[in-house]
């Protein structure tokens, strides 16, 4: 049995050697017949760090790594080169959509930082 290939738009990073892609399919509707587009993210294990905000890749399905991870890059099919501004929007919108852990962590850091100044 051969594994599934995507091909989707890295939207960020969400965790060391994890990007999260996000994959475009068009269908047609089943009553009218009408093309629509249905997008699904998937987290992505990239073990080289390889991919960046707002590359083409190729993700095939894999052994699951996590809970939520179960494709593995396979390879970049094109670079992108985004401005700072442009990329970090993108991880921004990641983020966002994967449930802010990584700004929840920086929040519980931050609120640590003030209690501990207020403390001395």
């Amino acid at each position: 049995m051969t594994r599934q290939k995507k091909i989707g738009l890295v939207i960020g990073q969400v965790l060391p050697k994890t990007i999260k892609v996000r994959v475009v399919t068009k269908r047609a509707h089943p009553l009218y017949l009408k093309p629509v587009r249905r997008t699904k993210h998937f987290l992505v294990h990239d073990e080289e760090k390889a991919a960046k905000s707002g590359d083409l890749v190729e993700i095939e399905e894999s052994r699951p790594y996590s809970a939520r991870k179960c494709f593995r890059l396979a390879r970049i099919v094109q670079k992108t080169e985004l401005t700072p501004e442009e990329r970090a929007l993108l991880e921004e919108e990641a983020m966002r959509e994967a449930g802010g852990v990584k700004r929840e962590v920086e929040e519980q850091v931050n609120r640590n930082k003030q209690n501990d100044q207020s403390n001395e």
